[in-house]
């Protein structure tokens, strides 16, 4: 085989010049030899353009059957485990050919290493000519195609074989190349950069059967994993489950299963309704005021009964884009999803009840807040008596000294009291407990987080069951196929 002493980049259309006289033989290649430019040669191959070997054509789907002699497949397979043989080439005839691995593969340039059986000449009817072991030859007369095969006791495997095979007219190897692109150096890439992923950015995320697990850093020693599920008496996605990860390290931990469970919530934090059809009252309950949607099947007490509402669709979105399923980190994540909510005057108990309200949910989250966005759509004229919007847990690590932000009453209290902001503006509740945070908020300048559908004095309030909520409507009128917009957040950390 000649030395190969450059190899010319066709797509940066620049020549290289390999390192030194082991690269020129091969064996350097083997073993990573770079260039000045410190280009990789153990993964980055390259082919020349005049080859005329085509890894598509070579696969196992297309190899059959495998083994070879004289020309001619092999009674029985008793060295299937030892050669493989190629599917058929298109040559010329009477035309010289040179065949052969570059760089050199554990010390052979012949794909068939030192077998007796080496290239096999066929014409045009499939019929064999004859055969050669040597590596420059000339095709016999009335050649149409040639076959080779390959050591796979000497480890030339096909995957080998495609990415380091040549056949070039000529009698040599060639000296003058392009790219060839080699995939296991693109799965090495990704893993690298999943190796970049994992040391830069502030979210990892595992999405398994509309399950979905967060974790970004909590505090120096802690991670906290979020977990986000339909759940409840309807099935609706929402927040479920937080854990504390111990974690010391820089790096987000990937542990979607574990660390240490402080509180699992089967109530609802967005909210449910108290919610009314304008028309066509025909439910089994027309005059209960209950809630529908959140936590509230049709019994009202969050188990028992049928669903009063749905979810419909989930995605997730990991630096805008979409996944159906896996993890990985990200910088920020989006989640989508449609629920579905009956009145309370037109569920029934056998689930049949009619669906009168759209709730479409958008929550961001960046390592640091999930903000909400909430878009209410009547799919009919419909009364909300009461939605509260945000609402959210006062217990385990949170139970602790709270205040309001915004609103009459801004000293701190007891979480565990019943209190309230004392009017509509308040905007946030903070909770604080031995450093743990829990924040919730809605933006009074989008739509809705104005409070125009609520007039009385409590913005936020607590009570002593453990919640907290928001009101946002309270007896208002929401027209057909309107949009009804609320932003907000929630937000865990340690201060």
């Amino acid at each position: 085989m000649a030395n190969i002493s450059k190899i010319y980049d066709k797509a940066a259309e620049k020549e290289y010049m390999l390192a030194d006289l082991g690269a020129r033989n091969g064996t350097a290649i083997q073993n990573g030899a770079i260039t000045p430019e410190k280009t990789s040669f153990g993964h980055i191959l390259h082919k020349t353009s005049d080859n005329i070997y085509n890894p598509d054509l070579q696969t196992e789907e297309t190899i059959s059957p495998h083994y070879y002699v004289s020309g001619k497949p092999y009674e029985t397979t008793q060295f299937d485990n030892s050669y493989h043989c190629t599917a058929s080439i298109a040559v010329e005839e009477d035309t010289a050919y040179w065949l052969g691995l570059v760089p050199a593969m554990n010390g052979y340039t012949k794909p068939w290493a030192d077998a007796g059986h080496g290239v096999f000449f066929y014409d045009a009817d499939g019929n064999f000519i004859s055969g050669t072991t040597a590596n420059s030859f000339t095709t016999p007369k009335g050649t149409a195609s040639l076959r080779f095969n390959y050591a796979m006791y000497k480890n030339l495997t096909l995957y080998n074989v495609n990415a380091s095979c040549m056949l070039i007219k000529g009698t040599t190897a060639p000296v003058v190349y392009e790219r060839y692109y080699d995939y296991y150096l693109d799965h090495q890439m990704q893993a690298l950069t999943a190796h970049v992923d994992t040391m830069t950015k502030a979210v990892y995320y595992h999405l398994e059967n509309d399950v979905l697990d967060i974790i970004y850093k909590y505090s120096d020693t802690k991670d906290m994993r979020v977990r986000l599920c339909k759940k409840g008496g309807n099935s609706l996605f929402d927040f479920y489950q937080f854990a504390l990860i111990d974690n010391d390290t820089a790096l987000v931990s990937a542990d979607y299963n574990g660390g240490t469970i402080f509180i699992t919530t089967p109530s609802d934090w967005f909210a449910p309704f108290t919610m009314a059809a304008k028309t066509n009252i025909d439910g089994d309950l027309p005059d209960s005021g209950h809630f529908t949607g959140g936590n509230h099947e049709y019994t009202n007490t969050g188990t028992g009964g049928t669903p009063t509402a749905r979810t419909a669709e989930i995605k997730l979105f990991a630096d805008g884009r979409m996944m159906t399923y896996g993890e990985g980190y990200a910088e920020k994540i989006e989640i989508r999803w449609t629920n579905y909510v009956q009145a309370y005057n037109t569920k029934k108990a056998d689930g049949t009840g009619r669906e009168v309200l759209l709730e479409k949910h958008r929550m961001f989250f960046d390592g640091e807040r999930f903000r909400c966005e909430i878009e209410l759509v009547p799919l009919e004229d419909v009364t909300v008596l009461r939605w509260y919007g945000l609402q959210c847990p006062t217990s385990h690590i949170w139970r602790g000294q709270a205040h309001y932000v915004g609103g009459v009453n801004r000293a701190y209290f007891d979480v565990a009291t019943a209190t309230s902001s004392g009017d509509k503006t308040a905007t946030a509740l903070i909770l604080e407990n031995e450093g743990n945070v829990l924040e919730m908020g809605i933006d009074p300048t989008v739509d809705i987080g104005d409070r125009r559908f609520y007039t009385g004095t409590e913005g936020i309030f607590t009570r002593t069951y453990n919640k907290a909520y928001m009101n946002v409507i309270a007896g208002a009128d929401l027209l057909a196929n309107c949009v009804y917009t609320l932003k907000g957040y929630y937000r865990f950390h340690f201060a």
